[in-house]
């Protein structure tokens, strides 16, 4: 007796991307089929924040970045180029 399994679809994973959005569908597996083994493959998601340095002394705003990138990955502010410009604008 022959039987068919689905397609099934990808599970979703919060901040990725199935590149298969779903597995094929089996037909006519028996005892004696050979063994399937499908592997799904998830992208990291792009995301974006933005950073808003404080003053805390006086709750002022001293500048804003944006920044950009894959999800669950670091991102390094370049600090240097960062406290340039508040100088440029005169924050310091």
């Amino acid at each position: 007796m022959a039987l068919v399994f689905e397609a099934v679809v990808s599970p979703a994973i919060i901040g990725y991307t199935a590149k298969e959005k779903q597995t094929n569908r089996l037909k006519s597996i028996t005892a004696d089929s050979a063994n399937s083994e499908v592997t799904v493959t998830y992208l990291p998601n792009t995301v974006t924040a933005r950073v808003i340095f404080i003053d805390d002394t006086n709750n002022k705003v001293l500048t804003t970045q944006k920044l950009s990138g894959k999800f669950a990955t670091k991102h390094l502010i370049k600090r240097m180029t960062l406290f340039k410009n508040m100088k440029l604008r005169g924050i310091f």
